[in-house]
């Protein structure tokens, strides 16, 4: 007998599927063709990483609305800020493996790359900035380059921008600003790479 909570999943998976902040996707999907020509894969990829962000930043406006009004204690938005952390450093890893590719030695020698050389510099610089924090989020260890921050960094609410990692005593890394570096950086390949 199927109980009342497998009757309504489908229902809130239509509801959850609801909150995404929509013109943050549209970029998302526009700009999620940049890279198409190199590996018609990264277009599906870019636009699921999208809807994850395009959620986030939704629910990370209405995080931080609560966290301002107060409401902290309450045992199912603690839940719920946990899932979204959760959430947010998922997003992470994904976008760090997708940038750490477009790096990657072996792949930028492929023909269909070369057009994409002038932004190496661009992505490699993308790409410490998400391993800074991906790094010790999934292996417990500083990155090599930065062996003062914190083995784990402490999870929180940036008031503006929603997940933030605090990694030293005063440096905190803000999710919202690596897919706003990522989704920019996308757009603007895009819009210098394509074709008619």
């Amino acid at each position: 007998m199927i109980d009342q909570k497998e009757e309504m999943a489908p229902l809130f998976a239509l509801a959850y599927m609801s909150l995404i902040d929509e013109d943050r996707l549209n970029r998302w999907v526009k700009a999620s063709f940049a890279l198409g020509k190199v590996e018609p894969f990264f277009i599906s990829t870019f636009q699921s990483l999208g809807r994850l962000d395009s959620r986030l930043v939704f629910l990370d406006k209405i995080i931080i609305k609560n966290l301002m009004k107060g409401d902290k204690g309450d045992l199912d938005f603690n839940a719920y800020t946990n899932e979204h952390l959760s959430q947010a450093t998922l997003w992470l890893f994904g976008a760090y493996e997708i940038v750490r590719v477009l790096n990657d030695r072996d792949f930028k020698k492929k023909p269909e790359m070369a057009i994409y050389e002038k932004y190496q510099p661009e992505i490699n610089s993308l790409k410490l900035k998400l391993a800074r924090i991906r790094m010790p989020l999934a292996k417990f260890a500083p990155a090599d380059k930065h062996k003062g921050d914190a083995h784990v960094p402490t999870p929180s609410f940036n008031t503006t921008h929603g997940v933030a990692w605090q990694i030293t005593e005063t440096e905190w890394i803000i999710r919202k600003e690596l897919s706003d570096e990522m989704l920019e950086l996308l757009e603007k390949i895009f819009k210098e790479t394509r074709t008619e």
